[in-house]
């Protein structure tokens, strides 16, 4: 948009229009404009700077397009400032400040022509290119939002899939925990009870103590570690059937 300011601004840069105030004069105020354009259209959020700057850039345009008796294509300036309007103001005020560039071009017309028609035509032009800009504008600021909207519900949508991910793992591991309590708690305990009656004991009767601590091992063994093992890296498998 730059760009398109210094190109329509050309001819009375380098002398080819003339102008109602010292050319010297007017090139300050187109200076002005672009640079306020640029504040105002460098802020990613609204500021307190950027209003400020884009309410200079509306001044500025406003005097610079007025001032030009041969406008040629000036009045693009009006539609640059309507179409930064949407990221710095209200949509109500935007549409305030079209009406009021098209009165402006309304006049600089009729000073230049004194014809009637041709006021009407230039202005009637010129207001629906600055309201197709601006409701341009408005649908392309509304697609970003939009979009950094659908990012962010992604984004949370993936972390609440690792938490329930890993809540369920956990949740699992606290199932096999209680699972591996429950089913081999009970054959250590009695594992635990004949090895300390064996050992209390002599002979043949501390043999046969020894021999059901000894089936209840293999017991454990052969139903639960073994099986254990075999579901490898698939946990979910558990308790092993």
């Amino acid at each position: 948009m730059l760009v398109v300011s210094i190109v329509v601004g050309g001819p009375v840069l380098f002398g080819a229009a003339q102008t109602e105030i010292p050319r010297a004069l007017w090139i300050v105020l187109f200076g002005v404009l672009l640079v306020a354009l640029f504040l105002a259209a460098a802020r990613e959020r609204p500021s307190a700077v950027g209003r400020a700057a884009w309410a200079v850039a509306v001044v500025t345009a406003w005097t610079v397009v007025s001032t030009a008796p041969g406008m040629g294509l000036l009045p693009v300036l009006l539609v640059v400032v309507a179409a930064v309007s949407v990221y710095i103001v209200p949509l109500r005020v935007g549409l305030g400040v079209v009406v009021l560039n098209t009165v402006v071009i309304a006049w600089a017309t009729a000073q230049q022509s004194g014809d009637t028609g041709a006021t009407t035509l230039t202005s009637g032009f010129y207001l629906l290119i600055q309201l197709a800009t601006l409701f341009s504008s408005v649908s392309l600021l509304r697609e970003q939002r939009m979009r950094r909207e659908l990012t962010e519900a992604h984004v949370e949508l993936q972390a609440a899939s690792v938490l329930l991910s890993e809540s369920a793992r956990t949740a699992e591991r606290l199932r096999i925990s209680r699972d591996l309590h429950d089913l081999i708690g009970h054959q250590l305990t009695v594992l635990a009870l004949e090895l300390e009656t064996a050992r209390h004991r002599d002979g043949e009767q501390a043999r046969e103590h020894v021999e059901r601590a000894n089936g209840v091992a293999r017991e454990l063994l052969a139903t639960y570690v073994r099986r254990w093992v075999s579901c490898g890296s698939n946990p979910w498998t558990w308790p092993p059937r």
